[in-house]
């Protein structure tokens, strides 16, 4: 069984923009900001929170659809055999999205 290798060209720009994004949501208060990032109220950094949390829950689940949809069409991807189980990873990872997404 050949499992992909993950390559850091992908991983680290990813990364780095996830940073980035979560960055200014994680002053403390209104004159506090982190990395001349967003300063402003509690409930705008919560906002702020729940807006990236849904677009990562959107996104992973639309992954989860298309992994069903096109099963097995690219074989450099993990995908190509164990479909059903990516499909189901991204379910989950789009479902702890939300979840973040509510409980903030």
């Amino acid at each position: 069984m050949h499992v992909p290798k993950i390559r850091l060209g992908y991983l680290l720009p990813v990364l780095l923009i996830g940073c980035l994004m979560i960055e200014p949501s994680l002053a403390g208060n209104k004159f506090e900001t982190i990395g001349k990032g967003v300063s402003g109220t509690v409930q705008l950094k919560k906002n702020h929170l729940q807006v990236i949390f849904s677009v990562v829950g959107v996104v992973m689940l639309l992954l989860s659809v298309l992994t069903v949809v096109m099963p097995r069409n690219n074989s450099q991807m993990l995908n190509y055999t164990l479909w059903k189980q990516s499909a189901a990873i991204f379910f989950i990872l789009s479902l702890a999205a939300f979840a973040g997404a509510f409980y903030i």
